[in-house]
């Protein structure tokens, strides 16, 4: 099957797509919610729910040197909702850096944060701990932390269980660690070498951790072109590579930084790399996908190569998001609801 690709950058001249973009001021303050801010950029995550509302993470510093970390909900025109917590917010456990959010189906939240190790929160709809997930809403606290670029820390939902990654904190080679929890907070010893499985990157690097359609967990280590693949359980999948772990190259050079990385429908791994712009496919059993390549500079016939953010496929076509050229980010954070045209 042929799969289109569909370029969306985010370019300093707006015109440069046609686009008209303006805001909805029925939502919030003309339009715009604004978010308490501070110099920790990656604490603030944002889920919404079928109705609207919207439940966001976000950190506050309280006093030098003290930051918290929160949870707010807002209504769907965009004002706080006084039934969640305390006035529409809920002060969270949890050391600032690593704040993440997932709403579950049954209305629940998770939230990811770190104190004394890597811990998950989940939280009812009206804001408070969940005191069936682990101690009083709390995880056990499990190993991991962030690496030296503060990424690499991550939870997916692998069907009714919690995926986790980071670095381990305990290892002396301060490898890059995936584990998993039970449904009640508890860690899975079940998964990997009672309950944790190493992969070959170290502090020094990214990882990208990636489930497929059965579940299985696809493990990128950033700038060593390492990708190894484990069974839905944490343990390697012998067919894939050379035991489970793919040292990639293209043309007989070694992958550098990863950009992004997905997998589509065919259960192919589809990703870019920073130091070309390309982007590629790899098949499952971790051969390279020789049908398919693309470049940005020679497709495009772009002057300055985009960094690429995202890759998402739908209706048979890939998506990819990014920047194509100098653009600003505004010190002040807020919470946008518009309407575009095109």
């Amino acid at each position: 099957m042929t799969k289109n690709l569909f370029l969306v950058l985010l370019l300093a001249v707006q015109t440069a797509f046609g686009q008209i973009v303006s805001k909805d001021f029925s939502f919030a303050s003309s339009g715009k919610h604004v978010i308490p801010y501070n110099s920790i950029s990656n604490s603030h995550q944002m889920v919404q729910d079928s109705n609207g509302e919207i439940y966001f993470t976000y950190n506050v510093d309280v006093s030098p040197g003290i930051t918290y970390g929160y949870v707010s909900k807002l209504t769907p025109n965009g004002v706080l909702d006084p039934t969640f917590g305390s006035n529409g917010r809920v002060q969270l456990p949890s050391e600032p850096y690593m704040n993440q959010i997932k709403r579950l189906a049954d209305g629940k939240l998770l939230i990811f944060g770190i104190l004394d190790g890597a811990r998950i929160f989940r939280m009812l709809a009206n804001g408070q701990l969940d005191p069936t997930f682990g101690t009083n809403g709390m995880s056990s606290a499990i190993p991991v932390d962030h690496d030296y670029f503060w990424n690499s820390y991550e939870f997916i939902l692998q069907n009714d269980k919690i995926i986790i990654h980071g670095v381990s904190s305990y290892d002396p080679d301060q490898r890059h660690v995936i584990s998993r929890l039970n449904t009640n907070g508890s860690i899975d010893t079940t998964f990997g070498n009672n309950g944790f499985a190493f992969t070959q990157r170290h502090i020094y690097g990214q990882t990208f951790v990636l489930l497929d359609n059965q579940s299985n967990i696809i493990s990128f280590s950033d700038n060593i072109g390492i990708i190894e693949k484990l069974d839905s359980n944490g343990h390697p999948i012998t067919s894939f590579g050379n035991n489970g772990v793919l040292q990639m190259s293209i043309n007989g050079s070694t992958i550098g930084d990863v950009g992004t990385a997905m997998i589509d429908s065919n259960n192919k791994i589809v990703f870019s790399t920073n130091g070309n712009h390309d982007v590629f496919r790899i098949n499952p059993n971790g051969t390279l996908d020789n049908t398919f390549n693309y470049n940005l500079y020679t497709s495009l016939g772009l002057n300055a190569g985009p960094e690429i953010l995202s890759i998402n496929e739908k209706d048979g076509n890939y998506y990819i998001g990014g920047n194509g050229g100098d653009f600003v980010i505004s010190p002040s954070l807020g919470i946008f609801k518009s309407r575009v045209f095109y």
